[in-house]
């Protein structure tokens, strides 16, 4: 029988942006599906979020987005389970920080599978399914730096500049299947990701932006989840700064 309840799937689920967005839609009484490589740290993730949300529906599926094979299987798991996805957010990534001239084929590769080829084919996947209903909403993960660049970020800037063209080309697409795709360009969030800056580096960046100080991780979960929801119905192609006015 045909399950009738609807997810949405997050990658990089176990933690940072990935972790506080699931956790933002579990409060909604919402679905999900966590999504990370790690089957420890996912585990983790789902006993944190049912501690606090005991009667929350949440899957979980051990998953290398950077591995193409391993989205395909994804998707062919939640198929033929006959899972319904409403949501798509992906998350999941890491920081190559090195100059361009540095940088090695495998660096270079492995930045494009994990930010842009993972990004095409999880909505490729994802749109399929909504398409059973007609109804859906995908959002992905940009970055500051692919409109203001950074020194030491080219690889990593490029491949989330990429992310602002998927969004705004795929919006078109699946318009008409009222199925919609925005972006969201974080500034610094304090995450994982920039665990290795230290606090006179934090300090610098805060001072950087408009209200001086780094974003949490709740700051971008909050956007994603209303771009999610039935209150953004008439916006796609976007992709929005949530950056405490970096770029100002």
């Amino acid at each position: 029988m045909t399950n009738t309840v609807t997810y949405t799937l997050i990658t990089g689920a176990n933690s940072g942006i990935g972790y506080a967005t699931a956790s933002n839609i579990v409060a909604q009484h919402k679905a999900v599906i966590l999504v990370a490589r790690s089957a420890e740290k996912l585990n983790m993730a789902k006993e944190q979020l049912l501690s606090s949300y005991p009667m929350a529906a949440i899957l979980t599926e051990i998953t290398d987005v950077s591995d193409s094979a391993q989205i395909k299987q994804l998707f062919s798991s939640i198929s033929q389970q006959k899972i319904n996805i409403e949501g798509l957010v992906h998350c999941a990534g890491d920081m190559l920080e090195a100059p361009l001239m540095m940088s090695r084929d495998t660096q270079i590769d492995q930045q494009y599978h994990i930010h842009l080829k993972a990004a095409l084919l999880l909505c490729q996947g994802a749109s399929k399914l909504m398409l059973r209903k007609k109804q859906g909403s995908i959002v992905l993960i940009s970055s500051v730096v692919a409109e203001q660049g950074g020194s030491g970020q080219v690889v990593y800037a490029s491949m989330k500049a990429a992310i602002k063209g998927l969004a705004t080309s795929l919006a078109q697409e699946l318009g008409s299947y009222n199925i919609r795709v925005n972006a969201l360009a974080p500034g610094v969030i304090e995450t994982p990701l920039v665990a290795h800056f230290d606090d006179e580096k934090k300090q610098q960046l805060s001072q950087r932006t408009a209200l001086k100080r780094l974003g949490q991780a709740g700051d971008i979960a909050h956007v994603a989840a209303f771009l999610l929801s039935s209150q953004a119905a008439y916006i796609t192609g976007q992709t929005i700064a949530v950056d405490g006015g970096l770029r100002l």
